[in-house]
């Protein structure tokens, strides 16, 4: 690649002859566990109710706990997969547990260490002669929660299980205001279900509840929005949908809905198997979770405890990032880590975490809403949710991502069938509101009849198009998503992956990009649509333009053994009938346009900057950095919060300082009224608002390395007053580990050998 002088920044190309020679130089060292250690978090007081709790979990269960003064342990469970029948993510409910002998007063030495390291919470209330100390884990390689206590006094314990969905109900309340599931309440008004508990009886000591789904709002959802006729090619996926637990203990016994201890003991184990399933009958369920059980009661605690700390240090040992320099590169540093400790919590099932708080929401942020509410409901938004996962490419988390990928692969011929149904023609489209299953949201679609005639189901006055204004030509995050998709490919150099996951999602949104709009002149005319949610019926936006001269060519250049003749001529055409990406002038600047026409703006994105990111076409290492800049200053929206991406774009045209106000600012926002610093504050969500973590991420990463097709940039935008020790990684299976003291790079090891000659040192004179 010819690299290009701008403004007299030089890029420096170093063959790095000195590494690669062995001359003097120190090899960056692996970052220890230790490290990590220093990032726990260390409490000397109970917490108050939820909102003074922390989050442990093992990427599909989650929980979380916190300690009262009246010396309960209270764990507020939660699974990636409790979709109700509404489609809403539930928690599975409260456990109490009463773990210490005693309240924790004034004058009782409390310690509470969020032990990020093993994932697991410590608690030890007592001096050295008296004393009780409480361990709790949620074993990374099997869905049980295990809480050890022990003491240096006999105690008894009991287990309360505390259910708030008591009764079978319509809609109401919290359910119908705005931004939430209002829509799928307000036209289709499904009816909710109670919990059920097991009754005990003399044959059980086991506590089991469950929820279970014996209703369904996606067949009046594909049939509210003209999809009837995919009901008959795949099964409902929140039909007869079971999920709940199973309580155990040791030497405890069930009284109703709790269970105590025989006798009073030093020592005391509670276990709580969750389990989520479809199933024929709820009989069915609850034989399945008792054989799960006894399947993981019959594994040896000290073994499984071990593998599960061997998982998560395995986790922390695949990359890193330690600022030093001041206060705020330490708060960077720890909101960094947190983040990604949270997605490694709560990331590994088979649904991708909301972005909208995770399986780590208490609902109690906006007043009295209950533990399963939360801002903008159940559905996934594409722009929020892709700033959760873009960073994982370069943490080294890549199996993080696929439940991301896994969703929309397995929506795909939902999306297919829509696109014929709907347009008549070939290819896909994702909603950027969808539910897991691939329909727009309900709340979302905008239905036409607010109150349909009985028998009939709403539709949208727009139709085929939702009626709402912000969706109705919204087509951007299919691109998106292949990107993505092909970025995973570049550094994993997985062949399997890109046959069924890469190849066959992006060649049917590229064919789906050639085939809906007319042409004119020879050249396809993107209009109407949108320019993400900002710019309504636009012509040619620069999110499309620029997103489809950014993946077509990628496309084009895969190995001819992972794709057919026929998409190369179809991706090679298509990217002949592209117009060149838009330009204009302000003030005598010219900059990337956001679309070729376009009118008033109705949201807060700034669409001229996604040819810098997420398309790579201009930026630090490339042509037109001016250009990017340029794009970059005369940005409308200016904001270093939630979902804005504005440190993201700081980093990748160079602006250090920028970027480290925009991360600085990102990684301290947390929600005030959270004594866990790192749920981060709801700003246009909710807590915790993960794309507020995720942009944050991306850019912090990108401050740092940055790969331009074969070449992997060092300190694009490294900001000379913070030190860093780092291990990132890179396309093509490679590791850079390094560190930087005051601007310059004195370590650095690249991993494998070979990729040390695409190195470039970034320097701006």
């Amino acid at each position: 690649m010819n690299f290009i002088k701008v403004l007299s920044i030089k890029l420096v190309l170093f063959c790095i002859v000195m590494f690669i020679s062995g001359c003097s130089h120190k090899k960056a060292k692996d970052v220890t566990l230790e490290k990590y250690r220093s990032y726990n978090v260390l409490w000397d007081s109970p917490g108050m109710n939820e909102l003074g709790s922390v989050p442990i979990g093992n990427g599909q269960i989650g929980a979380n706990v916190w300690i009262q003064k009246n010396g309960e342990l209270v764990l507020l469970l939660s699974h990636t997969d409790s979709w109700d029948e509404a489609g809403r993510l539930l928690k599975l409910g409260m456990v109490r547990v009463q773990a210490f002998p005693e309240e924790v007063s004034l004058n009782t030495p409390f310690k509470q260490e969020l032990d990020i390291v093993n994932g697991q919470l410590l608690v030890r209330l007592g001096n050295d002669e008296k004393f009780t100390s409480l361990k709790v884990w949620i074993d990374a390689n099997n869905p049980v929660i295990h809480i050890e206590t022990q003491g240096s006094d006999a105690s008894e314990c009991e287990v309360n299980l505390d259910l708030w969905r008591k009764e079978n109900r319509q809609g109401s309340g919290a359910d119908l205001i705005p931004f939430s599931d209002m829509g799928t309440f307000k036209y289709f008004n499904p009816k909710l279900f109670a919990d059920e508990i097991v009754p005990e009886s003399s044959e059980m000591d086991d506590l089991i509840w469950f929820h279970r789904n014996a209703e369904s709002i996606y067949p009046v959802t594909l049939k509210g929005q003209e999809l009837g006729g995919y009901l008959e090619k795949n099964k409902d996926p929140l039909l007869n949908r079971t999920f709940g637990a199973l309580i155990s203990g040791e030497n405890m016994k069930r009284e109703k809905n709790k269970l105590k201890s025989v006798t009073a003991q030093k020592k005391h184990h509670v276990s709580i198997t969750c389990l989520t399933k479809v199933t024929h009958t709820k009989e069915e369920w609850i034989n399945d979770i008792k054989s799960l059980d006894k399947e993981i009661q019959a594994k040896d605690l000290s073994d499984a405890y071990e593998e599960h700390c061997g998982w998560w240090h395995s986790f922390w040992k695949r990359s890193s990032i330690f600022i030093s320099g001041n206060k705020e590169a330490e708060a960077v540093t720890a909101g960094y880590i947190h983040q990604r400790y949270q997605l490694a919590a709560s990331g590994r099932g088979t649904m991708p975490v909301k972005f909208n708080g995770g399986i780590f929401t208490v609902g109690q942020s906006e007043g009295s809403f209950d533990p399963d509410y939360r801002r903008w409901g159940g559905a996934y938004w594409f722009q929020n949710n892709r700033h959760l996962y873009w960073p994982m490419l370069a943490s080294g988390d890549q199996d993080l991502i696929m439940p991301f990928f896994d969703m929309y692969k397995n929506a795909l011929e939902l999306a297919k069938y829509r696109t014929q149904t709907y347009y008549g023609h070939e290819g896909a489209f994702f909603p950027e509101t969808q539910y897991f299953w691939g329909t727009y949201s309900n709340t979302c679609f905008y239905y036409q009849q607010e109150k349909p005639a009985e028998g009939e189901l709403p539709k949208s006055a727009s139709f085929p198009n939702p009626n709402n204004p912000y969706m109705k030509n919204y087509w951007d995050n299919g691109i998106e998503l292949s990107a993505m998709m092909l970025d995973y490919f570049d550094y994993t150099q997985d062949s399997c992956f890109a046959k069924e996951y890469l190849v066959p999602v992006a060649s049917e949104i590229m064919t789906f990009f050639d085939q809906h709009w007319e042409r004119k002149d020879g050249k396809i005319q993107y209009y109407p649509t949108h320019a993400v949610e900002t710019y309504w019926g636009a012509r040619n936006p620069s999110t499309i333009i620029g997103g489809l001269r950014y993946v077509l060519p990628r496309l084009v250049n895969l190995s001819e053994t992972l794709t057919t003749k026929k998409m190369r001529e179809q991706w090679g055409r298509t990217l002949t009938e592209l117009i060149e990406l838009p330009f204009d002038t302000i003030d005598g600047v010219r900059r990337i346009a956001p679309a070729q026409e376009y009118g008033k703006a109705s949201n807060q994105e700034n669409p001229s900057l996604y040819p810098v990111f997420p398309y790579a076409l201009y930026g630090v290492g490339q042509p037109e950095l001016e250009l990017a800049r340029n794009t970059y200053l005369t940005r409308r929206i200016k904001s270093n919060k939630c979902w804005y991406q504005d440190a993201i774009h700081a980093a990748n045209v160079g602006f250090a300082e920028d970027a480290q106000e925009d991360v600085v600012a990102h990684f301290t926002n947390g929600n005030e009224s959270m004594r866990y610093p790192y749920f981060w504050k709801a700003e246009n969500d909710w807590v915790p608002d993960y794309d507020n973590g995720g942009s944050a991420s991306t850019a912090l990463q990108q401050m740092l390395i940055k790969s331009v097709g074969e070449k992997i940039i060092i300190t694009p935008a490294w900001p000379k007053d913070w030190n860093v020790e780092f291990k990132l990684h890179a396309p093509k299976n490679t590791t850079v580990t390094g560190v930087i003291r005051n601007g310059a790079v004195i370590e650095l090891d690249v991993e494998p050998e070979s990729r040390k000659k695409d190195i470039v040192l970034w320097n701006e004179n």
